[in-house]
């Protein structure tokens, strides 16, 4: 930990919003990005897509460039996605959107959701055995440290995109 930087609760730095709930199909005017399709890597699967049709509600629930995903339940909970806008998108019910009210680097959290000390905090937090469970209430739990200046986040961010992609 160094100096200058926050220790704070995701609640204090981020609102969560649950996905939308509705019936998928094979063709569509948006990609239902649902939980199944985070994998293990926390990106999205290109495969076995489904879709909706356009409608007033899911509009409101369509993704940007770079948006935040959590899985909240199963196999894959708390697994969290970072979304690149490759078509217009819709998140589903199973997951929660991350919006932080601070500047931060979404990619930071990120790549945070991957370490020991997310999973720590993601297994303590989670309720049930055979089917975890990690709501908008646990998640608002996690704590995050980070450098306050954004400049500084993207420093951090570059460094570890490139040793990953080495």
């Amino acid at each position: 930990m160094k100096q200058g930087w926050e220790i704070k609760s995701l609640g204090e730095i981020a609102d969560v919003e649950y996905g939308f709930t509705d019936k998928s199909t094979e063709e569509g005017d948006y990609r239902y990005v649902r939980i199944t399709d985070i994998d293990d890597n926390g990106e999205l699967i290109s495969t076995e897509k489904k879709y909706l049709k356009h409608s007033k509600e899911a509009a409101s629930f369509l993704l940007q460039d770079n948006d935040l995903l959590m899985a909240r339940t199963g196999a894959t909970f708390a697994k969290v996605l970072l979304y690149e806008d490759v078509e217009p998108s819709v998140f589903a019910s199973y997951l929660i959107r991350i919006k932080f009210k601070e500047k931060i680097d979404n990619k930071l959290y990120w790549y945070f959701s991957k370490t020991k000390a997310y999973w720590d905090q993601a297994n303590s937090l989670a309720s049930g055995a055979a089917q975890p469970h990690f709501n908008g209430a646990a998640l608002k739990q996690v704590i995050f440290s980070y450098p306050k200046s954004l400049p500084e986040q993207q420093r951090i961010v570059s460094i570890l995109d490139d040793a990953f992609a080495a």
